[in-house]
Parts: C-alpha cells; structure tokens; sequence
C-alpha cells in the first residue's frame, strides 16, 4: 500500500503492472531507505524527544523520556525473527517470509494462466 501511494498508483494496479523481481527490488530498497509518513512520524518522535530531554529536570524526572511517550500512533510491524545474508546484504526474517509468499503466488498465476 505504501509503495503504491508513493509512486502514485492503486494496488491494483501496481500488482497488474509490477514485475516480481521490481516489486523485490522496492522491498530491499525499503529496508534500507524507508520513506513515507510512518517515517516522517518517527523523524518527529526523535526530535521531541530530544527537545524534551534537552529541558527535562533530572531532579524531578530523573528517569529519561522514552520515544514512544511521543507516539501519535503505532504501526503493528512484527520484529524479524531471523535474518538472511544475500549478497552481503541483511534480510529480515519477515521479508524473506514475504518473498517467498509471492514467489508462490506468482508461480500459481502463471500455471492457471498456461
């Protein structure tokens, strides 16, 4: 959904018009330079939370402000239970469960389709 917002079509037609091994390739691209307003949000986290450490009495707050005490909202991301090395590249246990999901499903389209 975010990738089909980002380059300005539906999902629909991103998966009618997008080849598999391009689909991969905004995957990785992703995991290392993610965009969006998910990101934009945790860009403004971190800066309240520094202006909010900057002024913080240690006397009467001693423990630091959390991140999270700044959230608006909240992604439910699952951390990756393992990772993958692909070309010196490091690959979530997530993503790899997400290539191999539509691996199969492409394998299947295209047999119903022959």
């Amino acid at each position: 959904m975010d990738l089909a917002a980002h380059l300005g079509m539906t999902v629909h037609r991103l998966r009618a018009e997008m080849p598999w091994r391009e689909l991969l390739f905004w995957r990785l691209k992703w995991q290392t330079d993610p965009w969006g307003e998910h990101r934009a949000d945790l860009r403004m986290e971190r800066i309240c939370q520094t202006l909010a450490e900057i002024n913080r009495d240690r006397v009467k707050h001693p423990e630091p402000v959390k991140l999270d005490a700044f959230a608006l909202f909240r992604r439910d991301e699952p951390e990756p239970e393992s990772e993958t090395r692909v070309r010196g590249a490091t690959i979530s246990g997530a993503t790899v469960a997400w290539l191999d999901a539509m691996a199969r499903r492409t394998a299947k389209e295209q047999s119903n389709g022959a």
